[in-house]
């Protein structure tokens, strides 16, 4: 059976994604693919076109939510649904965090469309090392 990537729980607005991952690359790349089954049905999309996007931030909460928001409107702007993230690099340095990662999908097919997320908020955003996992929980603006 394979392992649980994320899960979507209930919130008193809206709903959480909770992603899960052996790294903090992981659990974002999970978080991600809970953002975009969100969206649409994912697993019906093709990967013909990717979009490269970068982050810095202070903290790993705004790191994320920073990352899923740029996502989330790079997607608006260009009317794409997107399949899946890959983490291409992730460093901390100098008490600053950056990622860089590659995101696929293609076109918007607007009959494969869930929900319309606005944003990823950074209000209960959590990033957490439990053990040897990582735990992400954002909250989208649906």
């Amino acid at each position: 059976m394979k392992s649980k990537r994320f899960i979507f729980k209930d919130h008193k607005a809206d709903m959480f994604i909770e992603a899960y991952g052996k790294s903090y690359p992981e659990a974002l790349e999970n978080c991600a693919a809970g953002l975009f089954e969100t969206i649409c049905d994912a697993s019906k999309l093709k990967e013909r076109k990717k979009l490269l996007v970068k982050e810095k931030a202070s903290t790993l909460e705004q790191l994320t939510t920073f990352l899923l928001n740029k996502i989330v409107s790079e997607g608006d702007a260009r009317e794409m649904m997107y399949k899946r993230m890959k983490v291409i690099k992730f460093e901390e340095k100098k008490g600053m965090y950056s990622v860089k990662a590659q995101v696929f999908g293609q076109e918007a097919v607007h009959k494969l469309g869930r929900m319309y997320v606005k944003a990823v908020t950074h209000h209960e955003a959590t990033v957490e090392k439990k053990g040897k996992n990582w735990l992400i929980r954002v909250l989208p603006d649906i």
